[in-house]
């Protein structure tokens, strides 16, 4: 499988970041200009490492496409280095691994979905990148991006239990 190619793999993540940001540039687009919807194929793509591997490559694999998360998106290093070690540490600590249920699966996604974005947010405001309020970063940011990460681990899992 892709996951255990310890080569290839780095390089399907990198193509995964690349079309988060473009998923994510066309939902804005089409939902108009208060409302933005956030792909994280990425964090589904995390979730699914987690259950396949267990060793610390992975802390340096994220901390690494956090790095060029952060230059493609953001253009200061640091937020999405920081965030992407600190989910698969939190999400280990959670008891995450091989053996997990569909709705298990589902609410550790959401988690690891909320938590990002709220990170990101305070890590925004902290470095002064945003001045977005809070409670319109929760409606017009946060829940449809909740939402529509949802349907994509929905059909992803549809897809899995095809396959």
């Amino acid at each position: 499988m892709l996951m255990k190619n310890k080569w290839l793999f780095p390089l399907f993540l990198f193509f995964l970041l690349l079309i988060d940001g473009q998923v994510s540039y066309l939902l804005s687009d089409f939902l108009g200009e208060n409302s933005r919807i956030n792909s994280h194929l990425i964090l589904l793509a995390l979730l699914c490492h987690l259950q396949e591997d267990d060793s610390p490559y992975l802390y340096w694999l994220y901390f690494m496409l956090g790095l060029i998360f952060d230059l493609y998106y953001v253009n200061m290093f640091g937020m999405a280095s920081l965030i992407f070690p600190c989910l698969i540490f939190l999400i280990r600590k959670m008891g995450y691994d091989k053996e997990v249920k569909f709705f298990q699966g589902l609410m550790v996604f959401i988690i690891m979905n909320f938590v990002f974005e709220i990170m990101i947010y305070g890590l925004a405001s902290l470095y002064q990148l945003t001045t977005y309020p809070f409670l319109l970063f929760i409606t017009y940011n946060l829940a449809p991006t909740l939402l529509y990460n949802i349907f994509l681990y929905l059909i992803f899992q549809l897809w899995k239990s095809n396959v």
